[in-house]
């Protein structure tokens, strides 16, 4: 992911990491795609974090790579940008309930289960995270039902995207759109401003929000985000287990 913000903070991306959570088959995905539900949730003030969350109908686990990027204005030295990548993921059992699957980790680093699900947060010995240039390649150790398995998902590439092109004023009764200068190797996008999201298709680089859907967003400052997502998924073991790369742009906004 591609985080333009003034957050510079690990743990700011660690939570939009976890909001981005979304058996490898030989194909990217099955001809017929599983429905999506975008649940968004976040506000219209600075003190909440937008979820860019696709959830699959069906899934037990989701596994995602999140590859951010964020700029931070320093003084005396201008902007400054710190790349971070984090692994996040979940497991749920037959009713739904958010369970442990042993150890997981990413590129053999260790992700930590809190609260339900696997994160693996950015510390002062490794600022900017798991080094996803080889790839990514997921091991789960197994346990409440899921085998212990190894994955390697460079059959899919992390999506790309250039960096936010737009105003950072929103005006919520003249509407506004929402564009990056590319998109690629994205099967969906989501736009989001605040907490209202809307989703399009592969590699869209830009969105039109309506004086209708930004009238609900409170005034101040807030984010713009462009979330590009790439998955498949493969059951294994009679379990649908997606994996996902993601990446996200993302600014500070002023919503008038």
């Amino acid at each position: 992911m591609y985080i333009r913000s003034s957050f510079h903070n690990p743990s700011i991306a660690l939570m939009i990491a976890l909001g981005t959570l979304v058996s490898l088959s030989a194909c990217k995905k099955d001809e017929a795609e599983p429905p999506v539900v975008d649940v968004p949730t976040g506000g219209g003030s600075n003190t909440t974090t937008p979820n860019t969350t696709p959830t699959f109908t069906g899934a037990a686990a989701v596994l995602a790579a999140v590859s951010t990027a964020s700029t931070q204005e320093i003084p005396g030295f201008g902007t400054v940008a710190v790349d971070i990548n984090t692994g996040v993921g979940y497991f749920r059992d037959a009713a739904g309930a958010s369970v442990q699957a042993g150890t997981v980790s990413c590129n053999d680093n260790a992700l930590t289960y809190a609260n339900g699900a696997y994160a693996y947060t950015p510390g002062a010995m490794n600022p900017t995270g798991i080094d996803f240039g080889s790839g990514v390649t997921w091991n789960v150790g197994g346990g409440n039902g899921f085998s212990a398995f190894t994955r390697n998902t460079n059959a899919i590439a992390f999506p790309s995207a250039g960096s936010i092109t737009s105003s950072a004023t929103v005006d919520r009764s003249a509407g506004y759109t929402l564009a990056t200068d590319f998109v690629n190797d994205a099967d969906s996008v989501y736009f989001i401003i605040g907490n209202v999201l809307l989703r399009r298709g592969p590699n869209t680089g830009s969105c039109t929000f309506s004086s209708s859907e930004l009238g609900a967003l409170a005034a101040g400052q807030n984010l713009a985000m462009v979330a590009a997502f790439n998955y498949y998924n493969e059951n294994i073991d009679g379990k649908e287990v997606y994996f996902i790369k993601e990446r996200v742009l993302s600014r500070s906004v002023t919503v008038q």
